[in-house]
């Protein structure tokens, strides 16, 4: 049974890369790593993310120096349109991964949000109002990522 789950967990990743954004966000991602500037603008960018969401896992406050380093970060990498489209790419991709889990969690019953995460208000845009009532209808807008993206 394991076995047929994982085949379909196959068969819907063949079929999310054949989605706009999935090529839009590989089309971004080679017109980055074509460009050693703007590969370097964004390594700097994850690395400095990741250091907040290091001491935001680890329960650390995390200071507001380093939030504003961020967001000059943010500023500076919005200037490269090789770097910004690719973080447009990426949240309209993750919009779509989110998308997906919210309507796999609905066919199962489980709450939209997943384990840990807080329902959607009942008439949000979020969803989390009333449940779809055929397959032809669209999946509830997921929440946006937490990714500032100037443009």
């Amino acid at each position: 049974m394991t076995d047929q789950v994982w085949a379909k967990v196959d068969e819907l990743a063949a079929s999310l890369q054949g989605t706009d954004a999935y090529r839009a966000l590989q089309a971004a991602r080679q017109q980055v790593e074509e460009r050693e500037a703007a590969r370097i603008m964004l390594r700097d960018l994850q690395r400095l993310q990741e250091e907040i969401e290091e001491k935001q896992a680890s329960g650390e406050p995390v200071d507001q120096e380093l939030m504003d380093r961020l967001q000059q970060r943010l500023q500076l990498v919005a200037l490269n349109p090789y770097v910004r489209e690719y973080l447009q790419a990426e949240a309209a991709f993750a919009q779509l991964l989110i998308a997906v889990q919210v309507r796999l969690a609905e066919k199962l019953g489980l709450p939209a949000g997943g384990a840990g995460a807080a329902p959607a208000q009942a008439g949000s845009p979020e969803g989390g109002g009333e449940a779809r009532q055929d397959s032809q209808t669209p999946p509830p807008r997921p929440r946006s990522s937490r990714l500032w993206v100037p443009g």
